[in-house]
């Protein structure tokens, strides 16, 4: 017969098939150290606070220390494309610092025109990744006749919000030519004339964006060389239907992006991740 003392013992002993939490912590610690959290995740130091799908991904936003949940980041990427290299982020701790300069193809004459302008105008910077108050100043600058734009442009550090730029991007298009020239060099050479080059410690970013193939290939080569010595990265997105080939703009096959009807928010978010991980 069992004693009272002896049951207590009993549920006193650990069964051996438990885990204790000193080796389920070891165990957790190891798949991040190994890059493999759940699902095949990469887990990042945060406070998970959402899960959410994006761009077929699983991904989380979490908070880091010293952060509200205004400033959540996307920070976990499938592990297999961090294994083939095709992509790889880490959190964004802050807004990305820095100039974007948004050349993008705009005229008045073809209906395609108008999926490059609402990229631009809706997806490309609603993203908490940017702080425009304080870190991030941006330009748009529409190619296809740009000089007869001049007295429109902004000056870097001129938009305060998202609202600036869209109002911006109106006020270009009801002055945009109506004529077809999707020459992008025409933008570039504009920028490289009529605006400074980044700081020696402020990133640069040029974000290319447009329908058709660009009509004077050689001559773009000839600026993006010029601009990429002054420290400016380059990124190129081509958009809408039966589009162009803008992928010799970028600086590598990661910064080319296709954007069709549905997708125009997953790359802008994807393009900003990239930003705020220069």
């Amino acid at each position: 017969m069992t004693t009272r003392w002896e049951n207590k013992n009993k549920r006193r002993t650990r069964r051996p098939w438990r885990t204790s939490r000193n080796q389920k912590k070891e165990k957790r610690e190891g798949r991040q150290r190994d890059g493999k959290g759940m699902g095949g995740e990469i887990e990042l130091n945060g406070r998970e606070t959402e899960r959410m799908e994006h761009c077929g991904w699983r991904t989380k936003r979490r908070i880091g220390e010293g952060m509200n949940s205004s400033s959540s980041r996307v920070v976990v990427v499938k592990r297999s494309e961090r294994e083939k290299g095709e992509f790889w982020t880490s959190a964004c701790q802050t807004p990305y610092k820095g100039l974007i300069a948004t050349v993008f193809e705009m005229n008045a004459a073809q209906y395609e025109i108008r999926d490059v302008v609402n990229f631009v105008k809706l997806n490309l910077f609603n993203s908490s990744n940017y702080d425009f108050l304080y870190s991030t100043q941006a330009i748009n600058i529409p190619y296809g006749g740009t000089h007869q734009f001049q007295k429109l442009f902004l000056e870097y550090g001129r938009a305060k919000n998202v609202t600036d730029l869209q109002y911006n991007i109106d006020n270009l298009y009801r002055h945009s030519i109506l004529d077809r020239n999707p020459t992008v060099a025409d933008g570039l050479s504009w920028l490289l004339d009529y605006r400074d080059p980044p700081m020696y410690d402020t990133q640069g970013v040029i974000i290319v964006v447009g329908n058709h193939n660009d009509e004077s290939p050689s001559l773009t080569s000839a600026y993006l060389g010029s601009l990429r010595a002054q420290r400016y990265k380059i990124i190129s997105v081509a958009v809408g239907k039966n589009h162009g080939d803008l992928s010799q703009i970028a600086d590598s096959p990661n910064f080319y992006f296709q954007v069709d009807e549905s997708n125009g928010q997953d790359v802008a978010d994807r393009i900003s991740l990239i930003l705020c991980n220069l």
